[in-house]
């Protein structure tokens, strides 16, 4: 990508299909590319310990399981770990890392990015993991009416602040019909 640029970008995909791994290299890659940005992840599928390794993974190119494990590690493995650690200590200025038990309903979230905004200077992107998930403060008979509202919520913000605001969200499988024949 040849840099982002200020509006809403939908991740959707089915369950498992790499939708979090995409939108964690996204903020590894805007933070190393602009060293002013400031990059707030919001999961609302995973703790922000799962995302704190799953970054950790990225960054040293091993394997999640081997990076959040207590598994012997070889010398190349610790290395690689070590310069992830330092990584993510350097950006750690930079970086919000919260998840579902900090930011729940779209209220909290508006609020935090107002903050963000101002501290930042403007210099803001924000990554929503798990759209879906986010509460909003109304009760709408259908799934499909509820994330319209969401959406439409979510982009009233990156209109007011205009900001890059990366999320993702689930795709559901169709209900597959059975024929019966007698």
């Amino acid at each position: 990508m040849q840099g982002y640029q200020p509006g809403f970008y939908i991740i959707a995909g089915y369950p498992n299909a790499g939708k979090t791994a995409l939108m964690i290299n996204f903020f590894l890659d805007a933070l190393s590319a602009n060293e002013q940005l400031f990059c707030a992840f919001y999961s609302l599928d995973d703790t922000k310990e799962i995302i704190a390794y799953r970054m950790l993974a990225v960054l040293s190119n091993i394997e999640i399981n081997r990076v959040k494990g207590f598994k012997y590690k070889s010398q190349y493995e610790l290395e690689s770990l070590e310069n992830a650690y330092k990584t993510l200590e350097k950006y750690s200025t930079r970086i919000i890392l919260k998840d579902l038990t900090e930011i729940d309903n779209i209220e909290a979230l508006e609020a935090e990015i107002d903050e963000l905004y101002t501290k930042s200077n403007g210099n803001l992107m924000v990554f929503i993991d798990g759209l879906h998930n986010l509460e909003i403060p109304f009760d709408i008979g259908s799934i499909r009416e509820e994330n319209i509202k969401r959406a439409n919520m979510i982009k009233k913000i990156i209109d007011l602040y205009n900001i890059p605001l990366f999320t993702t969200t689930e795709l559901r499988k169709p209900k597959v019909q059975m024929l019966i024949i007698p």
